[in-house]
């Protein structure tokens, strides 16, 4: 797979903003910076992270599925705070889930179906070991594209 390196992923042209060197991406990791990193096969998006001071926010495409993770950095570790699965038909959204966590174990869950504009709620407690994640060392993405936690 090809890594591309850049400002932000433009989802509707499936290619990256202001593109960069990997050095110049290595440096803004390195200063806790804004840059977006994109996993390529074939020239389309496999997986996309976007880096922030604050946030590490990871997305798979694959069969018309997006999943997106979260992470919010704290105590110098990841902790996946949300995510989001969209499923697409011809394009657009049909259905959305979001899984809200809190580092204590609250679960927050909706789903939503965007063609009978129905949501389903619920609240649980749930173990989040598997939500914790060290920060990556720069070029050293595995870790974040794990689909299952």
């Amino acid at each position: 797979m090809e890594k591309v390196y850049g400002e932000r992923w433009w989802n509707t042209k499936n290619r990256m903003v202001k593109e960069m060197s990997e050095n110049e991406a290595r440096t803004i990791h390195e200063s806790n910076g804004c840059y977006c990193m994109a996993l390529l096969e074939d020239s389309v998006a496999k997986y996309v992270i976007d880096f922030s001071s604050k946030h590490v926010i990871v997305r798979f495409y694959e069969d018309g599925l997006c999943l997106s993770y979260d992470f919010v950095k704290t105590q110098e570790k990841l902790f996946l705070k949300a995510a989001f699965y969209y499923k697409r038909d011809e394009g657009k959204v049909t259905e959305m889930m979001t899984f809200n966590f809190s580092e204590s174990g609250n679960l927050y869950m909706s789903k939503q179906n965007m063609i009978l504009n129905e949501t389903e709620e619920r609240e649980s407690i749930v173990d989040v070991t598997p939500n914790w994640e060290e920060i990556p060392e720069f070029g050293y993405y595995e870790n974040l594209i794990k689909k299952e936690r």
